[in-house]
C-alpha cells in the first residue's frame, strides 16, 4: 500500500492506462451483452449470439487485410 501512497503523493497526475481495444463499438456492445446474457431468457441469449456474427465478419476482414499486407511485404522482398 505504501507504493500507491507514494505514487499518489509524488506523481498525482500519472495514472494507469485503461485497457485498449481494437473492437468497433458494435463488437464491444455485443461482447458486453454476451457477458451479461447469463441471466437473460433463452430467446434474448440467441439474439445476442446472432448479433455476434458481426464480430466474425470483422475478424474475416482483418484476416484478409493481414494476408494482403503479408503478400505485399513478401513481394517487396523479392
Amino acid at each position: 500500500m505504501k507504493f500507491v501512497e507514494l505514487w499518489e503523493q509524488f506523481h498525482p497526475t500519472l495514472v494507469v492506462a485503461k485497457l485498449m481495444t481494437d473492437l468497433c463499438l458494435m463488437c464491444q456492445q455485443n461482447t458486453m451483452k454476451l457477458l451479461r446474457a447469463a441471466d437473460l431468457p433463452d430467446n434474448e441469449k440467441s439474439d445476442c449470439a446472432r448479433e455476434q456474427q458481426h464480430l466474425n465478419l470483422a475478424l474475416t476482414g482483418r484476416n484478409v487485410y493481414k494476408e494482403v499486407c503479408k503478400e505485399a511485404k513478401d513481394h517487396l522482398n523479392e
